[in-house]
């Protein structure tokens, strides 16, 4: 029970003031519209697309803040990261 208490009470990330920010990677989109490198903070996804616009720069991640909202390309690796794979490759 203590045990059950301690991992709910853990951050699963944290940041240099001490606040609390969650991470969830989806792995559930397997190409791009255009092959092409995003902008930064650049809509890299949009909601409800199975598709990616175009592939966040290195360093950066295509995120969003849910599931269900446009995503964009950031530094930041907090929040909903859309995990993205190299342009060129094919899903097997």
């Amino acid at each position: 029970m203590l045990l059950m208490l301690l991992m709910a009470l853990t951050p699963l990330h944290g940041n240099d003031e001490g606040h609390l920010s969650k991470r969830y990677s989806d792995q559930s989109v397997h190409g791009y519209m255009t092959e092409r490198t995003c902008w930064w903070n650049e809509v890299c996804k949009e909601e409800f697309q199975n598709l990616f616009r175009c592939k966040c720069p290195q360093y950066s991640y295509c995120r969003s803040p849910g599931r269900y909202y446009n995503a964009y390309c950031s530094m930041t690796d907090t929040g909903y990261i859309w995990t993205q794979m190299a342009l060129g490759t094919v899903e097997r």
